[in-house]
């Protein structure tokens, strides 16, 4: 309880600040489109803030359930995480795939930094899995 508790004050805090400073950027800048970015930023922010201290309050005053997930929601959540995980892979490896041939086609350098990047992150998040489930199965 006092983890969500904690977690929904900070995140709402964090997001107040950063609406704040974005509105505080709206009022310094000098050139109208990047006010209106900052402005829509501002909003965002705003929005997810008063989203967290609502949660907050809520967690606060006893009206949200948060007791903890039991078995089947958290075998839920790491089959649906494992499978996003799995398509996460092949979607990095398509793209980096893609992009080579574009760099291939058209010789441009951002094509080949984001083919690079992909491929980069496509192997970091194999081997992190391996990683995983090696402690997994050390685990049981």
């Amino acid at each position: 309880m006092k983890k969500k508790l904690l977690r929904s004050a900070v995140y709402g805090l964090f997001f107040l600040v950063m609406s704040l400073l974005e509105i505080v950027i709206v009022f310094h800048d000098k050139d109208v489109a990047y006010r209106i970015k900052h402005i829509i930023w501002a909003i965002l922010l705003l929005i997810c803030a008063s989203g967290y201290l609502v949660n907050w309050q809520d967690i606060k005053k006893g009206k949200r359930d948060i007791c903890d997930d039991d078995e089947r929601d958290r075998y839920i959540n790491h089959v649906v995480g494992a499978r996003v995980t799995k398509w996460l892979n092949w979607l990095m490896f398509g793209v980096a795939i893609i992009f080579m041939c574009l760099y291939g086609t058209y010789k441009q350098e951002i094509l080949g930094i984001i083919a690079v990047l992909s491929i980069f992150y496509w192997n970091i998040s194999l081997i992190l899995e391996i990683i995983f489930t090696i402690i997994e199965e050390r685990k049981s």
